[in-house]
């Protein structure tokens, strides 16, 4: 690989913010708002031999002149093992996608963490960072990535573990492919990395404890790279909401550009269609002296408001001794329902059952 360059760029900024009911921001609103600041990362690794190895996952990008961050095993984490490595970054969903090549100016092995500059001239859009402390056990995220073959998707969830650790934990519905993706607070602001997740315990393959990179983790990284233009202004939890710091776009050699005012989620259009992914899971333990147990389960999610269900796809992870599996759309397309049917035991072999999967539904903004 090349050696690392660093490139001459600005650096947004924001102001900590309150995460109060009416800051909060949907996640169709969120999707709107950062769309085309959502990378899909795409490595190709060349080895010695000449066979070639293919990485994908997700990214953000963190201002106009192109830094962006993924998560460092998308990008590989042993570049020296190939002789060469190219990264290329899909900006935004397909229908939109715009096509750039990528550098890693800078990595951070001990949080999986990658710092790319996509060329090509100044980027569409850019995140808001937060501060990982702004958050708290509990707190509701969204997560916004390329998982699997899927388009850009969001997912909601919560933080289940202490935020003063390295390393959160999520029940969000994070799969292969959304690794590097950006992490939302409620107000739309990025305060972490969507990382992998825990995949056995006990023999058993675990697909709902998944975790996160905090941002304030890696923040000296960044700013190894791009010193910002100011020091950033963090009141705590209960801060106000400030403007992003962000001047013209700023690529060596390449000059200056000013750049429309990057969009407040909390008053952005709302978009037509965006993509929302929902966890599926259940497990069940029942074992009856001398019959097996057949139990149907059903759970139920909700489009989010003034939006309709135009398709619902099951993507199983993991599953066994399941049967029967669907899913279907009820209340004029604002409900969608998953049935499936778990069987488990008898007593004298025990045999667990278990159902995960990620339910991958695309939402279109009902007309009035």
């Amino acid at each position: 690989m090349a050696p690392h360059r660093l490139l001459t760029v600005t650096f947004a900024v924001s102001i900590c913010v309150l995460t109060s009911a009416e800051d909060a921001v949907s996640p169709a609103k969120i999707y709107a708002a950062y769309k085309s600041a959502v990378l899909k990362v795409t490595a190709t690794g060349e080895l010695y031999n000449h066979e070639r190895e293919l990485s994908t996952g997700s990214g953000f990008v963190l201002n106009r002149g192109g830094l962006a961050v993924t998560s460092n095993h998308v990008v590989f984490d042993e570049p020296d093992n190939y002789k060469s490595v190219t990264i290329t970054v899909s900006i935004g969903p397909n229908k939109e996608a715009i096509q750039r090549q990528a550098t890693v100016v800078a990595t951070d092995k001990t949080h999986d963490i990658a710092l790319l500059q996509v060329d090509g001239g100044p980027m569409p859009g850019a995140v808001l960072l937060g501060q990982s402390e702004s958050v708290a056990i509990g707190d509701e995220i969204a997560v916004m990535g390329f998982p699997l073959k899927y388009d850009l998707s969001i997912v909601r969830g919560l933080l289940s573990s202490a935020p003063a650790t390295d390393k959160w934990q999520t029940d969000s519905a994070l799969n292969r492919g959304n690794s590097g993706g950006p992490v939302f607070d409620r107000t739309g602001q990025v305060i972490g990395v969507a990382a992998a997740g825990a995949v056995m315990a006990d023999g058993i393959p675990v697909e709902g404890i998944k975790f996160l990179v905090p941002i304030d983790s890696f923040r000296d990284t960044i700013a190894q790279v791009l010193p910002p233009p100011a020091p950033p202004v963090f009141t705590g939890r209960g801060a106000a909401r400030g403007a992003p710091i962000e001047g013209p776009a700023v690529i060596s050699g390449r000059g200056r550009g000013t750049l429309p005012p990057l969009p407040d989620p909390r008053t952005v259009a709302p978009t037509q269609t965006f993509s929302q992914t929902f966890t599926v899971s259940r497990l069940q333990e029942t074992h009856a002296p001398l019959t097996s147990t057949a139990t149907q389960y059903t759970q139920t999610f909700s489009a989010e408001p003034g939006y309709r269900f135009t398709d619902a796809q099951l993507n199983p992870l993991s599953a066994n001794a399941v049967s029967g599996a669907t899913v279907h759309l009820e209340e004029g397309n604002t409900r969608a329902v998953v049935t499936f049917t778990l069987t488990s035991g008898p007593m004298w072999n025990q045999v667990r059952a278990w159902y995960h999967a990620s339910l991958i539904t695309e939402q279109a903004l009902m007309t009035p």
